[in-house]
């Protein structure tokens, strides 16, 4: 099996669904047993920010200060932050993605970032996943593109535009392709 671990998933324009439509997401982990990632370019509003610490009020940083870049990771486990950072920010617990990227759910993380200037990091709560098969079968159905992925997409790229700049890089006209799934 070849693993989509560190590349990002590109959703197509027959994605209606409000949450993956104009979608790219970041496969944190790809093997047998199914699939994790983070959407890079869902933020919160504060009104979701707001509800979801309310969830996890155990927090001991502001994270509605505007500077902190929080998005919804996706729909699983929305009540638990993870953090997407380059390895340059080093943590007891992080989970090596690859040699620039890890992520963390330790919470010295984010006290970590309160002082970080140079690393690059995002903040998410919950996070996608699929079960064993079920993401190949959803690349297979048209559904997802598939990009290598890069520091600048990633964190440097304005969340606004991820979703276009993911797919001109693909050297595609995104809406040249079917609105149509291919089901089977």
């Amino acid at each position: 099996m070849n693993t989509l671990k560190n590349h990002c998933l590109i959703s197509v324009p027959h994605m209606t669904d409000t949450l993956f439509e104009k979608s790219v997401i970041y496969i944190c982990e790809h093997n047998d047993d199914g699939a994790m990632g983070l959407i890079i370019n869902k933020s919160l509003s504060q009104k979701e920010l707001g509800n979801l610490l309310q969830i996890n009020n155990n927090l001991s940083i502001d994270l509605k200060n505007p500077n902190k870049k929080t998005f919804l990771g996706g729909p699983v486990l929305i009540e638990n932050i993870i953090v997407l950072h380059t390895n340059d920010m080093v943590t007891e617990n992080a989970v090596p993605i690859s040699n620039k990227i890890s992520i963390s759910s330790d919470k010295t993380i984010l006290k970590k970032i309160s002082n970080v200037n140079k690393s690059k990091y995002k903040i998410f709560f919950g996070h996608s996943g699929w079960s064993k098969g079920q993401l190949e079968k959803e690349i297979e159905n048209g559904d997802w593109l598939i990009q290598k992925s890069s520091i600048d997409l990633i964190f440097d790229i304005p969340k606004e535009t991820i979703w276009e700049h993911a797919t001109k890089s693909l050297g595609i006209e995104i809406h040249d392709i079917s609105s149509i799934s291919g089901s089977t």
